[in-house]
């Protein structure tokens, strides 16, 4: 498994999951409160992924370039930088503008009717 991503489980999971995550997240409910558009997230993931796997090479003795470890930071940070940046782009419409959208699920927003 190491062989595969690069590093230990435990590390992958510290480095990777939790600090990526984290930062990921965040990223994506920064570029939704900025109101730019979802392809300003693209250089980010990508610059994340890069952070994540020298933090894997420089602090736990990993693989820099691990194709599947670099492959499943990507999708992690892509899917929880997204999930940001959708949350908070649809409690910012709703919120910003009230009388015209109501919140339609955790990710959308609807027009209202009647309004």
């Amino acid at each position: 498994m190491e062989e595969l991503i690069g590093s230990s489980p435990g590390d992958f999971i510290f480095v990777t999951i939790v600090l990526a995550g984290a930062g990921a997240y965040l990223t994506g409910q920064t570029q939704a409160e900025s109101w730019h558009g979802w392809k300003h997230l693209i250089p980010f993931a990508l610059l994340l992924v890069f952070a994540t796997r020298f933090l894997h090479y420089a602090l736990f003795d990993g693989v820099f370039v691990a194709p599947l470890g670099g492959l499943i930071d990507l999708v992690w940070i892509s899917l929880l930088m997204a999930f940001g940046y959708a949350t908070t782009r649809a409690s910012k419409m709703v919120r910003q503008y009230p009388w015209m959208y109501e919140r339609a699920g955790p990710f959308g927003w609807r027009d209202r009717i009647g309004g």
